[in-house]
């Protein structure tokens, strides 16, 4: 993540409000402003809710089992999608 932060493109992580999640993105190089935190599970609504209101182009999600959104449910969003 920290050689990602150069490329002067926006990143937001969107974690769980628990320390661990937080403290995992500040070790990331990832600074507060750019922390979106809430308490899950976030359902599609409130992940499309985030990606409009912070213009998000790509998204990268984990491989958590999410039944909520799957990778090709952003597809019509435009966003080009990673899983890790």
């Amino acid at each position: 993540m920290k050689g990602s932060l150069q490329t002067n493109v926006l990143h937001v992580a969107h974690v769980l409000d628990i320390e661990d999640s937080i403290r995992a993105c500040l070790d990331a190089g990832i600074g507060w402003e750019l922390i979106v935190t809430g308490k899950g599970p976030f359902s599609v609504e409130d992940n499309l809710s985030v990606i409009r209101k912070i213009e998000i182009g790509v998204l990268v999600t984990k491989d958590g089992g999410f039944k909520g959104a799957s990778l090709k449910s952003w597809k019509p969003q435009g966003l080009r999608t990673a899983k890790l």
